[in-house]
């Protein structure tokens, strides 16, 4: 493999220096090792890292230079509660206020009357967190 553009390979031990987080700076030596004339396996097992995750990073490099190995941001699961309904569900759950030693169900209970849908124990909990951290 070779350098994509020139002064790559500095800009990689730059940042691989300044790089806080680990995943990140996997990424720029993965890539480096592989300029350097090391194969999949070889970065592997330098790195602790799946071939899989190895090759990726190396043809993100290939595919779009440097910048292709940022991390983007994770889109996740959209909220059930859109956050204009917030501060009306916390006034639902006033009287009943839930702590933490209190189960989910008061809140899923709460979430359905409130919303006419049903809401599993787990996203309870991620509700009851909204009216503890308040």
């Amino acid at each position: 493999m070779i350098e994509r553009q020139p002064g790559d390979v500095a800009e990689f031990k730059r940042r691989i220096k300044v790089e806080r987080d680990a995943l990140q700076r996997d990424k720029y030596r993965a890539v480096m090792l592989a300029l350097e004339g090391r194969g999949a396996p070889a970065i592997t097992r330098a790195l602790g890292r799946s071939r899989r995750a190895v090759q990726d990073w190396v043809y993100a490099y290939r595919d779009g230079g440097i910048d292709e190995l940022l991390a983007g941001k994770s889109t996740g699961q959209p909220t059930k509660l859109r956050r204009d309904q917030e501060p009306l569900f916390r006034t639902r759950l006033e009287p009943d206020r839930p702590r933490p030693t209190a189960s989910a169900r008061c809140v899923a209970r709460t979430w359905s009357a409130f919303l006419s849908k049903s809401l599993a124990s787990s996203t309870a909990w991620t509700a009851c967190t909204i009216c503890w951290n308040d």
